[in-house]
């Protein structure tokens, strides 16, 4: 099953597949070369093998390798959350976003209906925060401080809104596997670990 997402004025293309052997790849990639030259080319992959040999002839290189993980509400652990609150306007935190993100500013934007981002501030300056997209994924959390008591009030902050939301909604979260902060923060909530992302990235 393919599922293709374009960014026309970002040049930016994505393509979940959860089962993607070489020959097909070609035929997709060949595709891609043709209808979109000069993008930006994201390859994701959900629990699932990925065709190495192909993504090392297109040039591709690793750009996200993530554990991931789910929580209910019933496993949710009710950590306090300090110093974080709920953001309005993204563009509080546009700047900072852009300095921690391979997701752009642009794309935020005309999707903003689909977030809720929560700010961490210290002395009324912000020094993280954390952004839910519809769907109840976690999407990142930054934090200036990289701090396990800091990275868990933004996840809470998240989690909360989401259950809020909905009660029976299941968050999604990806750590990649070297953020040892990130990953201790959703343990700590009661996360439980599901399986793995791995996304690859180049340009047609």
């Amino acid at each position: 099953m393919k599922k293709i997402h374009v960014w026309e004025d970002d040049k930016h293309l994505q393509i979940d597949e959860l089962d993607l052997d070489e020959t097909k790849a070609w035929e997709i990639w060949n595709d891609t070369k043709t209808k979109y030259p000069n993008f930006v080319v994201d390859f994701c992959f959900h629990n699932t093998l990925a065709p190495i040999n192909f993504l090392k002839q297109i040039g591709a290189e690793v750009l996200d390798d993530c554990i991931e993980m789910r929580l209910t509400k019933e496993d949710f652990i009710d950590l306090p959350v300090k110093r974080v609150i709920e953001i309005s306007d993204f563009e509080d935190i546009a700047a900072l976003h852009d300095k921690s993100n391979t997701i752009s500013s642009n794309f935020i934007r005309k999707t903003r209906e689909q977030w809720d981002f929560f700010g961490l501030y210290e002395n009324g300056n912000l020094i993280g925060y954390s952004g839910l997209r519809s769907g109840w994924e976690i999407y990142f959390i930054i934090s200036k401080t990289n701090t396990i008591e800091d990275i868990t009030s933004l996840a809470s902050a998240a989690i909360k809104k989401a259950f809020e939301k909905n009660p029976e909604a299941s968050v999604l979260y990806q750590a990649d596997r070297n953020e040892f902060l990130h990953l201790g923060a959703a343990l700590h909530l009661g996360f439980n670990r599901k399986g793995f992302y791995i996304g690859y990235r180049t340009k047609s």
